[in-house]
């Protein structure tokens, strides 16, 4: 067909299209309804579409949608009697009396052709051509019989993907969808499973849709591959093109060239309490008050700690005794420092609240559950990433002895008085050099070294030199662990720091 000729059939499409369709009636939408969480919470931000009909909407603050438009149109199929043409789940059937040139068009709902299926005589009885699989929303096909010309536009109705469901009588072309099909709504929103429910008709109201979150709860829980905060944020940008810091070399050298990787976290070793370990609650679990230290730099809150909320190196620990507590539903994180459990009360040396879908930052000068002012949670290595999901795809955290008086964003706190600048500033990112050969290591240890690679590590506290962190898990191998000891500061470089504050 040439550009002209397409130009002609595309106008005699549409033309056709607005003719037929003011002959017959509109399937018009309108479902009005409510999607919710598990816990009887508004999801904000969900998706809901009908899916063959090409319609969607999104929920508002209190998860409230609306749908409404037109779906095309409804007349039922009818036999397959000579002299008639159908459509069904993408396959044109025809019931020829005599043999005769038979031409089929498809194309979008713009009137732009997709494909020609059919070209040739066939003919007489019955004939078929697959008109191809895929096609979703409203659909144009016109089929050239002998002389006479036939446009159809159909929405696509059935479960098997498969679009294209009319029919006509030759002699008399309509436009038509299958009556008897069911749609469906696909609901999708962040850290939730989508929802299918079918729809028996278009004109609904009030649904209450309710949609699972993806997310479990509970002591290391797993997260199925949710990753907290937005793509864009500095955590889970990649650095692996970054260009090098010009003190590079020294900084490294003075954390230690020679000095091992090591896991802070493990499996079954010292009975699998070292690491920092995390809860996931729902928002059921009741809010109680924290005195903190240091509560000028602190949120004040509430938190949600549940009664068995793990605390850092145990109920007997001595060490910096964080509790981090994601609650699902809100997706917000609480981590606390130094925390002890009650006696008149929960206390903690300090405490920090993030909304992990925002990329905002704490305040200028601030410290956190953790030294630099950052997040501790994001920085872990986890077992749900590292044996089941087979990725991290993150920075991780990790520490060293002696910190520079700055910091760089997304840290917001320092917690040194030396002002060398060959020492790392808290935030400072760096990561394993391309050149490490790492195909020695087992398949999980090797999920850790690529994200040491593509996404580094994020200086974040004061503690041993290259202590990674991560949190404990029973199903971790500690032999495997111990061989990322092999990794030595030497092999690691500096990605270029910018924003650096010293004040």
């Amino acid at each position: 067909m040439t550009k002209e000729a397409r130009l002609v059939f595309v106008a005699a499409v549409i033309f056709a299209l607005c003719v037929a369709s003011a002959s017959l009636r509109a399937q018009t939408v309108s479902i009005t309804g409510t999607v919710t969480n598990d816990d009887q919470l508004s999801v904000k931000g969900a998706t809901v579409a009908l899916q063959r009909g090409g319609l969607s909407a999104v929920t508002d603050a209190k998860g409230e949608f609306s749908l409404s438009g037109n779906a095309g149109v409804v007349s039922p199929l009818p036999a397959l009697v000579p002299g008639t043409i159908l459509i069904r789940n993408g396959v044109l059937r025809l019931n020829l009396a005599k043999s005769e040139r038979v031409v089929v068009f498809v194309c979008d709902c713009r009137g732009r052709l997709i494909a020609t299926p059919c070209s040739g005589t066939r003919g007489p009885g019955l004939c078929s051509v697959d008109c191809g699989a895929g096609f979703a929303g409203l659909e144009i096909v016109q089929v050239v019989v002998g002389s006479t010309s036939h446009t159809f536009r159909s929405v696509n109705t059935l479960h098997d993907g498969r679009g294209l469901n009319a029919s006509a009588g030759v002699d008399s072309p309509a436009l038509a969808k299958n009556a008897a099909a069911v749609d469906s709504l696909l609901v999708t929103a962040a850290r939730y499973k989508p929802l299918a429910r079918g729809l028996d008709s278009y004109s609904q109201s009030n649904l209450s849709l309710v949609i699972a979150s993806l997310v479990d709860t509970g002591i290391g829980a797993n997260l199925h591959g949710v990753r907290p905060f937005p793509d864009d944020n500095p955590w889970n940008t990649p650095v692996d093109k970054d260009s090098l810091d010009p003190k590079s070399s020294q900084i490294i050298a003075g954390i230690g060239i020679s000095v091992s990787l090591h896991p802070d976290f493990c499996g079954q070793y010292n009975n699998g309490v070292c690491g920092i370990p995390y809860v996931v609650v729902t928002a059921k679990t009741p809010k109680v008050n924290v005195t903190f230290d240091y509560a000028d730099e602190s949120d004040p809150g509430p938190y949600p700690i549940p009664a068995d909320a793990p605390i850092e190196g145990g109920a007997t620990s001595t060490g910096d005794r964080h509790i981090l507590i994601i609650e699902r539903d809100s997706w917000i994180l609480y981590e606390l420092w130094s925390a002890y459990p009650p006696g008149t009360g929960w206390t903690a040396g300090s405490g920090a609240i993030f909304r992990l879908g925002s990329d905002s930052l704490r305040q200028a000068g601030w410290t956190s559950a953790d030294a630099a002012g950052l997040p501790v949670f994001p920085g872990l290595v986890r077992y749900d990433e590292v044996v089941e999901q087979k990725a991290i795809l993150h920075a991780v955290r990790f520490t060293v002895v002696n910190s520079r008086h700055a910091y760089l964003p997304p840290a917001t706190h320092y917690a040194s008085s030396k002002a060398a600048d060959t020492l790392p500033p808290m935030g400072m990112r760096v990561r394993l050099k391309a050149s490490v050969d790492i195909s020695g290591y087992s398949a999980s240890m090797q999920v850790i070294l690529k994200a040491l690679k593509t996404y580094g590590m994020i200086m974040a506290d004061n503690g041993s030199n290259w202590y990674v962190s991560g949190a404990p898990d029973s199903r971790f191998d500690d032999n495997e662990l111990n061989t990322l000891k092999q990794i030595k500061g030497g092999d690691f470089e500096v990605v270029k720091m910018r924003g650096m504050v010293t004040q």
